[in-house]
């Protein structure tokens, strides 16, 4: 976002989250930079969301990958949605 000295805003291609309220007092997701691009993830409601940029504009917003388990026999069974965080790792890949 572009805000003027007399505080207009010029230019706003900034992401846009609803009525998402946390209960955690950290951030929400995660940030990665990688050239031109920036990628913001967090995790709400069993989905991961994805909003995207590339110099500055908006590319998507909002996209939703489900969060699920590959193979359900697997150890894991349900996870504690509010628990739910995701972590920069590096580059493009996040934890």
């Amino acid at each position: 976002m572009k805000v003027a000295k007399t505080g207009q805003v010029i230019w706003d291609n900034s992401a846009t989250y609803g009525d998402l309220i946390t209960a955690y007092p950290e951030p929400f997701g995660e940030i990665s930079i990688v050239g031109d691009d920036l990628f913001h993830l967090y995790a709400s409601n069993e989905e991961i969301l994805l909003s995207f940029f590339r110099n500055g504009e908006k590319v998507a917003e909002n996209l939703g990958f489900p969060i699920s388990l590959p193979d359900e026999t697997a150890k894991i069974q349900s996870t504690d949605p509010e628990s739910l965080r995701l972590v920069h790792w590096y580059d493009r890949y996040f934890l």
